[in-house]
């Protein structure tokens, strides 16, 4: 039993001075590290590959239904501009004399320091659009260019019209799903506008449309909502069907409906009913009725 004792403990010294020697090797110096390279050590040590090497060529993945790349191209772009068909294109002509706002009615003007504070928040990680100018050099030139940028933020606004560069944009199709088999359906398309454009969009988003939305919106609206989350829905859900039964018998019935297909068209819903016991649940009576339509359907 002594010798037994021994030999562990000998094991248990080898093995803390062992982790102590792997710590100090791969994850002591992690602590100085940006929390991204801390991650990517984690990946290499636990056999995951970092994103960008997992992630497939969508060429690769659509090799499948027999296109060349020119022809898979135009496949894939006339899939992403199928939903605009029916739309009209704006009748604008560049050479027409722009359009001046009233001061009235006039968007109010950036000022340079706004514009410091935008550019300065920019993140450089972030891709450039067409125009090919990095996030980089706005963010490290912020004071330089602040002034230049507001002028023309400013004068874009003024004149009601947006440079044509700003409405171009690098369309990235990224799958859904693996296989590809739909490119209508497995394929999402990601737009990559300047970022000037998406400067000026901020601006307008921050000054009139959040205040606008938040101000008319539903209180029982959580998503899309600044310090709200997923969350705050379901304390709130579960906290108005504690309180309509507590202590009176009754039941709540919920209906919870999602549409993945459909999602470009209808929002998914969720419904609830309070019941009162020994009462009939209507929302029960139509989600039967629904049910036994979708058999004689064949769904």
């Amino acid at each position: 039993m002594n010798t037994f004792r021994t030999l562990r403990n000998c094991v248990n010294r080898e093995r803390k001075i062992c982790r102590a020697k792997y710590y100090e090797a791969k994850f002591s110096h992690l602590r100085e590290c940006k929390p991204s390279v801390w991650w990517k050590e984690v990946k290499k040590l636990s056999g995951m590959s970092p994103a960008s090497e997992t992630r497939d060529d969508t060429c690769k993945l659509l090799q499948h239904l027999g296109f060349s790349p020119g022809d898979l191209a135009n496949y894939i772009n006339s899939a992403f501009l199928t939903p605009m068909q029916s739309f009209e294109p704006l009748t604008h002509n560049p050479f027409d004399p722009p359009l001046i706002n009233n001061e009235s009615h006039a968007v109010n003007t950036i000022s340079e320091f706004s514009t410091f504070m935008k550019l300065s928040a920019l993140n450089p990680s972030k891709a450039q659009g067409p125009d090919g100018i990095p996030v980089w050099v706005l963010k490290e030139n912020a004071d330089l260019l602040a002034g230049p940028v507001s002028v023309i933020l400013n004068s874009s606004f003024h004149e009601s019209r947006l440079p044509p560069s700003w409405k171009e944009a690098d369309v990235v199709p990224v799958p859904k799903q693996r296989p590809i088999n739909d490119i209508n359906k497995h394929l999402r398309p990601i737009s990559v506008t300047p970022i000037l454009s998406k400067l000026a969009e901020d601006h307008i988003v921050e000054k009139y449309v959040k205040p606008a939305v938040l101000q008319s919106i539903d209180p029982r609206q959580f998503g899309s909502i600044p310090k709200s989350s997923t969350t705050h829905a379901l304390v709130n859900m579960t906290h108005n069907w504690l309180v309509n039964t507590d202590g009176n018998g009754s039941t709540a019935r919920v209906v919870l409906l999602d549409l993945p297909d459909l999602w470009k068209y209808v929002d998914d819903t969720s419904c609830s009913e309070i019941v009162i016991k020994g009462s009939v649940s209507k929302r029960q009576e139509a989600v039967d009725d629904l049910s036994r339509q979708a058999s004689i359907d064949g769904f």
